[in-house]
């Protein structure tokens, strides 16, 4: 989905971030490879977004294609693991999680509202105190469109049917 930048965009602060280009909306992993490729062939910079976008500031989207990953909702709840997409809020991961009788074991910011790609990508260790620990902690893979849109898969998650390893004791990317 691509629709037009829509006027200047604020963050939840009330700042102006500016005016993107478009917006685009992928739904799926090779969604968001095939928009990076694309904005790196004709040098356009790119700005990532989801439902909110946080304070201090952190956009600038004049000039820049906006990623909004809103539709990378997905939440596949397996037996010993979860998969979400980057742009599932964690308030709602975790009422998904309830509803098959899990839960989500941090406590994300206040609203519930920020992305858990956002929370992921931002060590983001904020919050009404962190319940388990931060959410890097529980995180066992990731998969990851770099700049130069290759995907990298990083974590004992990427090597399916190898047991979850103890972050302490051995090297992992995703850490």
């Amino acid at each position: 989905r691509v629709r037009s930048g829509g006027g200047r965009r604020l963050d939840v602060s009330g700042f102006d971030l500016g005016a993107p280009l478009a917006v685009v909306l992928p739904a799926e992993e090779k969604e968001v490879q095939g928009i990076v490729s694309i904005c790196r062939e004709h040098k356009v910079p790119i700005a990532v977004a989801g439902k909110l976008t946080a304070y201090w500031r952190p956009l600038r989207l004049e000039k820049s294609l906006m990623i909004d990953l809103s539709r990378l909702n997905d939440v596949k709840v397996g037996q010993d693991a979860v998969i979400a997409g980057a742009g599932v809020p964690v308030l709602e991961l975790d009422r998904r999680l309830r509803a098959k009788g899990y839960y989500l074991p941090i406590h994300p910011d206040s609203g519930g509202d920020t992305p858990v790609g956002s929370m992921v990508a931002s060590a983001c260790t904020a919050g009404m105190g962190m319940g388990l620990g931060p959410l890097s902690r529980w995180i066992l893979g990731l998969s990851v469109v770099t700049g130069d849109a290759r995907i990298l898969r990083t974590g004992s998650w990427a090597a399916r049917g190898v047991p979850c390893f103890m972050r302490d004791a051995f090297p992992d990317l995703t850490g």
